[in-house]
């Protein structure tokens, strides 16, 4: 209900535009047929009735000085709706009367009502306002001429069929027009919508890519990183113990990679733009240990100090395993990036009341207010995928703070640049998802 009158308002807004559109013109070209009146010097007609006063320059000049009033209206209020809405209405009913004083003139002198058949039909075609008002205009204006050339002892049988055939026209005019106005309009709606739905699968689908290219990066960095290391160890240091280790983090590298490919590879995941999210029991001690054993690589290289810090031996919760790793995966991968050289990583948990708080603090060059108010705000991917091809934009932070809310859980980031960040986030220990 609420949509359709949505969409009704904005069918109005389209009319009241319309309607600017043509007003300026409109107002215009009646001055200059008041003008063109004017050049008439036959004067007043003797056949008229009170035709000293009634008469075609009295006529121009009065309507003349009428419609240069509205356009100037129209040009010093033209920001204001309500204004242009009422000038369009004026302008609207004064044209009918300056057809109806021509027309009364025409038939006082043996004429016709071609003045009023001209005036409806334009009215018809330049002017969008609400249809059952038109209408009912029409009929009141043809009732208003019918009486006054009655009281000016016009005859009804000289023009009433003409009254009610140029009526009869002017309803059929004015409902087609308005008929082939919404169509026009709800076409152009439905094709912006169309464009709209298209441009967010669009999106979907580059922050989708966008964010496997990001998930792909630190499993394969990790992989090469222990690979290079087996490769230029000695045979002295290159122990089974080691081989073994640094397999079981190549191992489980690989299988995070696995699931990731197994993701784009899955087109109802990539349309709805989502990943499903399996809920299990996990250790937070002992997987934030191996997530940062398996980084361990990056931090030798810059020889950076990685600090583990929990208040209990076991924080056990219930979450998705998968998506947990990504968002530790991404901040620490984070902060070993933009940590100088033997800077230091502190990485804790502990239980705070119905919660897991996991803190990651880094000395590094930290984040701009900008990024953070991005992050803060991005709740949907829409328009991430804009920002995705960029370093240090943020992407991946936004990644995570959308993975943060696909698990319910919170995420407060505090930095100052050229001191460090610090991220804090609050992970419900029950779990309803």
């Amino acid at each position: 209900m609420s949509e359709v009158k949505s969409t009704t308002n904005h069918y109005i807004e389209y009319a009241r535009e319309l309607n600017v559109g043509n007003l300026s013109k409109f107002a215009l070209a009646v001055c200059i047929v008041c003008l063109l009146i004017l050049t008439d010097t036959s004067g007043p007609s003797p056949l008229v009735k009170y035709n000293h006063i009634f008469n075609s320059d009295n006529i121009s000049i009065v309507f003349f000085i009428t419609f240069l009033c509205i356009w100037i209206i129209f040009k010093i209020f033209q920001d204001s709706i309500k204004i242009q809405r009422v000038t369009v209405w004026a302008a609207i009913i004064f044209a009918y009367l300056f057809s109806d004083a021509l027309s009364y003139l025409g038939l006082s002198s043996s004429g016709g009502i071609t003045a009023m058949a001209v005036a409806h039909l334009m009215i018809a075609f330049l002017f969008v306002e609400r249809l059952k008002y038109q209408l009912l205009l029409i009929i009141a204006n043809g009732v208003f001429f019918f009486f006054a050339t009655n009281i000016g002892e016009i005859a009804p049988n000289v023009f009433v069929i003409a009254l009610l055939s140029v009526m009869f026209m002017s309803a059929i005019v004015s409902y087609t027009m308005d008929i082939q106005r919404q169509n026009v309009f709800y076409a152009q709606q439905k094709i912006a919508n169309q464009v709209e739905e298209l441009n967010r699968a669009l999106d979907v689908k580059s922050v989708f890519f966008g964010h496997m290219s990001h998930e792909l990066r630190t499993p394969l960095n990790a992989i090469i990183g222990f690979s290079d290391m087996l490769k230029t160890m000695d045979d002295k240091t290159l122990t089974r113990e080691k081989v073994h280790e640094y397999a079981e983090y190549m191992n489980s590298g690989g299988n995070y990679l696995l699931s990731l490919v197994n993701d784009i590879l899955d087109q109802n995941k990539l349309e709805a733009g989502g990943i499903a999210v399996s809920i299990e029991r996990v250790d937070v001690c002992e997987l934030l240990q191996n997530y940062v054993d398996e980084l361990n690589p990056i931090s030798m290289d810059k020889q950076q100090q990685v600090n583990l810090h929990f208040d209990d031996e076991a924080l056990l919760f219930d979450t998705g395993q998968r998506l947990f790793k990504q968002i530790i995966y991404n901040l620490l991968s984070n902060a070993q990036k933009y940590t100088p050289e033997k800077g230091i990583i502190d990485l804790s948990a502990k239980r705070v009341a119905e919660n897991i708080e996991i803190s990651i603090q880094d000395n590094g060059k930290g984040i701009s207010s900008e990024i953070i108010q991005k992050i803060n705000k991005t709740s949907i991917p829409v328009k991430t995928h804009f920002i995705s091809k960029a370093e240090g934009t943020g992407f991946g932070l936004i990644i995570v703070q959308q993975l943060i809310d696909r698990l319910n859980a919170k995420i407060v980031v505090c930095s100052e640049q050229g001191k460090g960040t610090t991220f804090k986030m609050h992970f419900p220990i029950i779990n309803e998802m």
